[in-house]
């Protein structure tokens, strides 16, 4: 008397009692190392990759995803691009041309023209950059700079009133084009694949 009906194929019986399908060990076994790694990253006692890593030859190794499976990602042409984006971007940081140009973009004058300046630079950068790397190499100047500043009001700030702005104006300027932001390069690889 049990009719499956209903979009996600859930089971009812005449009387309306829901009942879901039974999962197989490889659904529970899969749950069980996302709700472990998700615990673990959240507790930052092991770095991230290890942790992924570790999920992925786990489900691997247990036959759960098949090789081509398991590796497609590192052939999506958006995770090669952001990796190719981060080399070029560790090669920039090593440069003082960047810290130079951050600190004549900052300047003398106000906390809130600095941030005007600031957001629109990172905007624009971010627009025709990853913002991810854009963001690794600028945090650590914005924060020393804000650190030893003292501004025309004859006070500092803390880096976080400088940060978290320029986080935004990085969101913002990476949904200008298609390389700005990790999901649009994820997301026209997997189109891509579909054609």
């Amino acid at each position: 008397s049990w009719k499956c009906r209903g979009r996600w194929g859930v089971a009812v019986n005449p009387t309306n009692q829901v009942s879901l399908p039974k999962m197989q060990w490889e659904a529970w076994f899969t749950l069980v190392i996302m709700v472990t790694a998700l615990c673990v990253l959240a507790s930052d006692v092991v770095q991230s990759y290890v942790v992924t890593s570790a999920a992925l030859a786990l489900v691997w190794g247990t036959g759960i995803i098949t090789d081509t499976q398991a590796l497609s990602g590192f052939s999506n042409h958006g995770v090669i691009a952001i990796a190719c984006l981060f080399v070029i971007m560790a090669e920039i940081s090593r440069m003082d041309l960047v810290k130079s140009a951050m600190m004549m973009v900052l300047g003398e004058g106000s906390a809130r023209v600095s941030l005007m300046r600031l957001q629109i630079v990172v905007g624009l950068l971010s627009g025709f950059l990853n913002n991810t790397p854009v963001v690794a190499l600028l945090i650590p100047i914005v924060r020393d700079w804000s650190r030893d500043k003292i501004f025309s009001d004859g006070q500092r700030y803390p880096p976080s009133k400088f940060l978290l702005p320029m986080s935004y104006a990085t969101i913002a300027g990476g949904l200008v084009s298609m390389i700005g932001t990790s999901t649009n390069l994820i997301i026209q690889g997997a189109l891509e694949e579909r054609g």
